[in-house]
C-alpha cells in the first residue's frame, strides 16, 4: 500500500455523494473497494476510480481533479 493514495470514509462520502452508512455497507459487503486498517476503513483512490469506470454513471478520470485526491500525499 506504500505510495498509494488512501481516502477516508468522509472523503469517499463526499466524492461519491453517498451517506456514511451506505459507504460502510458497500465496503463491508465487498461491493466498494476498501480495506479495514485497524478500526478504520481506507479506500485506495486508484481502485475507486476503476470501480467508478465500471459503473454506468462513472467514466475515465471520474475522480481526477478532485481536490481531496490531489491534496493526499502518497502513503497517507
Amino acid at each position: 500500500m506504500e505510495g498509494m493514495k488512501l481516502l477516508t470514509v468522509e472523503e469517499v462520502t463526499g466524492l461519491l455523494r453517498m451517506s456514511r452508512d451506505t459507504v460502510y455497507r458497500l465496503a463491508g459487503g465487498g461491493q466498494l473497494p476498501g480495506r479495514k486498517i485497524g478500526r478504520t476503513w481506507r479506500f485506495p483512490a486508484d481502485e475507486l476510480e476503476r470501480w467508478l469506470r465500471e459503473r454506468p454513471n462513472g467514466g475515465p478520470g471520474a475522480l481526477r481533479g478532485c481536490s481531496s485526491l490531489d491534496a493526499r500525499q502518497p502513503g497517507s
